[in-house]
């Protein structure tokens, strides 16, 4: 099976490159041996998988985050990742966003995430690290750590008609801190 890791980002780099655009997966199995990390900020782009297509992570022993993206009208639809994780790592998140701007993730299937299956990282941009997110019809099973995870640093949010089951810790955690004074 062919290692499809560098393949991905050079697409996903490609679209961000030419403005954004769509990012599709055909009905085909990709295997990752390590996660998508653009390594710059992405802005209009969508992932977008067609029914059949899977995305398997398999990378050890250290796992992690098998999407690591940020940047302005992020949307991943209708993708099915199994990150076959066999034990917890609190960098093997599936998914996490450290910053961003009308971020999106719907219709998708996570599963075996050594992590959080949908993580907004802590706050690291004043006031706050992302914002008007949606993350809606997606079913999140097998998780080591939370289903969704929201740290603080994040605001004007929408988490709906998710199924979460079988996690490490809770189906979806909102966090906040008291320092934060802008809330």
């Amino acid at each position: 099976v062919t290692d499809d890791h560098d393949a991905i980002i050079n697409t996903i780099k490609a679209a961000n490159a030419a403005g954004g655009g769509v990012v599709w997966f055909p009905p085909l199995t990709f295997k990752c041996a390590g996660g998508i990390v653009p390594g710059e900020e992405l802005n209009d782009i969508t992932l977008k998988g067609c029914p059949g297509s899977q995305l398997y992570f398999d990378y050890a022993p250290s796992p992690q985050p098998n999407f690591y993206l940020y940047g302005n009208h992020i949307t991943l639809d209708s993708l099915y990742i199994d990150t076959a994780a066999t034990t917890r790592a609190e960098m093997g998140s599936c998914i996490v966003f450290p910053q961003g701007d009308h971020i999106t993730v719907q219709n998708c299937y996570i599963t075996n995430s050594a992590g959080a299956g949908i993580y907004i990282q802590a706050g690291t941009v004043s006031p706050y690290s992302v914002t008007n997110f949606d993350f809606s019809h997606n079913v999140i099973y097998n998780t080591f750590a939370d289903g969704i995870l929201i740290a603080d640093g994040a605001a004007h949010g929408t988490i709906s008609d998710n199924l979460i089951h079988t996690t490490g810790d809770d189906g979806i955690s909102i966090s906040w801190n008291a320092l934060n004074t802008n809330s």
